[in-house]
């Protein structure tokens, strides 16, 4: 029984974390587990990430992270999205596919395994995170915002857009300076966001769960 509910509170704590770890190209730090992050290794993570990030994302090969170079790995990365989440194959994406994407599919599996109040979670996460606090747009918001004919469904070209439209947001949070080019203390910065907003999720998924009795103290 003890085993069974860390492993329900391991789950919990990686609830609605996966958003923030893409914003890093999949350069997520460690989930589960009972340790809180260290927010002194930011620095370090920072770095890592960041030379992570250039062996990913420079695709010119001049040393730096552009925002083109981001426009252009989401060009690449955009035929293989569209077809994982066009699961009947006609060409479109509703919003309902959207939502049940391979992430999204993920997330409601973590859900369900950590049994949790979803409303109350993100009243929490506001609480904690204020202006910081994004929620996880649906597949509804997305496609009312990237459907430019109007026809209720995204085709491959509105999704290229989307993404690219994502890509340029996801840049400019990053590139604190507006000088157009991402380096290493700008990724550190962020990195320390991303910590923070994990501790916000650990603390309010530990409040819904009450962790001095899971855990047996």
């Amino acid at each position: 029984m003890k085993q069974t509910k860390l492993v329900t509170l391991a789950a919990a704590i990686t609830v609605l974390t996966m958003s923030s770890s893409e914003l890093m190209a999949r350069g997520e730090p460690p989930r589960g587990g009972m340790e809180r992050p260290d927010m002194q290794q930011s620095g370090n993570a920072g770095n890592r990430r960041y030379q992570s990030l250039q062996e990913r994302l420079d695709r010119n090969g001049d040393g730096v992270i552009t925002a083109d170079d981001m426009y252009a790995v989401s060009a690449e990365r955009v035929s293989f999205h569209f077809g994982s989440l066009d699961t009947d194959d006609n060409g479109y994406l509703t919003a309902e596919e959207l939502d049940n994407g391979k992430s999204g599919e993920k997330r409601h599996r973590r859900i369900a395994q950590a049994d949790i109040d979803l409303e109350m979670l993100e009243s929490c996460l506001v609480e904690q995170l204020g202006e910081a606090y994004q929620a996880r747009p649906t597949g509804e918001a997305i496609v009312a915002q990237a459907d430019s004919d109007n026809d209720g469904q995204l085709n491959a070209d509105e999704f290229l857009a989307h993404r690219e439209s994502h890509a340029a947001k996801r840049f400019t949070t990053i590139d604190t300076s507006g000088d157009g080019v991402v380096d290493s203390d700008e990724v550190t910065a962020f990195t320390t966001q991303l910590d923070s907003r994990r501790e916000a999720h650990r603390t309010c998924v530990e409040a819904q769960l009450d962790l001095d009795k899971v855990i047996g103290y």
